[in-house]
């Protein structure tokens, strides 16, 4: 009965951390949203395994075998409550029907590599500009 105490102490330890997190933190931190509500997670466990280790010789058995059911229940109520948001949160998405259409018509010759119209011969770089570093000035 001491390790299901100790066991279900860390998990709602963890669990009570990441609600405290994602209650408080607020909604403009993006992507490290995630890492910070799992660090408070961590930090939430680490106090629910010194608590457990430190309250399970004190209590008694009996007492100790109440509270572990509490506990257990705890970790289940919120494990459904965090299953049923995810799943209310993406419902099953549907395909449409007709594929989107392509909006702008695609390139069939890039600019780059285009030859000049009136038929000189040039010296340009793949197509990009003519340099003339003698005759410009700095």
């Amino acid at each position: 009965m001491k390790a299901l105490f100790v066991t279900f102490s860390l998990t709602a330890g963890f669990f009570l951390g990441a609600l405290v997190a994602g209650l408080t933190l607020p909604k403009q931190t993006g992507m490290e949203g995630g890492a910070v509500i799992f660090i408070y997670a961590i930090i939430g466990a680490i106090i629910g395994i010194t608590l457990s280790l430190i309250f399970m010789n004190k209590f008694k058995p009996a007492l100790l075998k109440k509270i572990t059911i509490i506990i257990i229940l705890f970790n289940v109520l919120f494990f459904i409550w965090i299953v049923i948001r995810v799943l209310s949160d993406f419902p099953g998405q549907e395909r449409p029907q007709n594929p989107p259409q392509r909006k702008t018509k695609p390139v069939i010759e890039p600019a780059m590599f285009l030859l000049p119209q009136n038929n000189e011969q040039s010296e340009t770089w793949l197509g990009m500009a003519t340099t003339n570093f003698y005759d410009t000035r700095v």
